[in-house]
C-alpha cells in the first residue's frame, strides 16, 4: 500500500506551491464514482496555467472489484479544459497503474489458487463536463472514461466507463 500512497503524497506536496494572489483556484480534491480509478477513487487535480482553461494533471488512488478479481489503482491523467466561467469541457489522456489480485474458483493447477501482480499502463481517456468555480468551492464532474484493457487473451477490450465526482476546489 505504501507504493501507492507515497507517489500521491509526493505529487500533492510538489504542486503545493504558492503563487501569491491567484485569479483562480488551481487545486481540486474530489471523490469519483466509477471512472479512471475504478469503482471508487479519491483524486487530486492541479491546473498549470494562469487561467483555468488549458492543461492540468490529475492523480489519485482507487479500488475496483469484479467477480474474482480486485484492483488497487493509480490513475495518472493529463487533462485539458475548454470553456469559461467555471463550466468546462474536460478532456484527458493517461494511464491507470494498478495492483491486481485474482482468485481462481477452479485452479489451473493444485498449487495455484490466486494470482497477483502489477498492471502497468492501461490506457485511459477522459471526456466530460466539469463545473469548477474560479474562486473555489464545490466541484462537480460527469462524463465517460473509456479505457483499453490490454491484459486480455487474444486482443484488447474497450470499456466505456461513466464517471461522476464531487469535490472541493481550493
Amino acid at each position: 500500500m505504501r507504493f501507492f500512497v507515497v507517489p500521491l503524497l509526493a505529487t500533492i506536496l510538489f504542486l503545493n506551491t504558492s503563487y501569491g494572489q491567484e485569479a483562480f483556484k488551481r487545486k481540486t480534491i474530489y471523490g469519483e464514482f466509477l471512472g479512471a480509478g475504478g469503482l471508487a477513487s479519491i483524486n487530486f487535480d492541479y491546473r498549470f496555467g494562469k487561467n483555468p482553461e488549458g492543461f492540468g494533471i490529475r492523480t489519485g488512488i482507487g479500488y475496483f472489484q469484479w467477480n474474482n478479481s480486485s484492483l488497487v489503482s493509480i490513475p495518472v491523467i493529463g487533462n485539458y479544459l475548454l470553456g469559461k466561467n467555471g463550466k468546462y469541457l474536460d478532456l484527458g489522456i493517461g494511464a491507470r497503474i494498478g495492483y491486481e489480485t485474482m482468485v481462481y474458483e477452479e485452479p489451473i493447477n493444485p498449487d495455484q489458487h490466486f494470482e497477483e501482480g502489477f498492471r502497468v499502463g492501461a490506457p485511459i481517456l477522459n471526456i466530460g463536463y466539469r463545473y469548477q468555480p474560479l474562486k473555489g468551492g464545490f466541484n462537480f464532474r460527469a462524463g465517460f472514461s473509456p479505457y483499453i484493457n490490454i491484459y486480455t487473451n487474444g486482443g484488447s477490450d474497450i470499456f466505456w466507463m461513466p464517471h461522476l465526482s464531487f469535490g472541493y476546489t481550493f
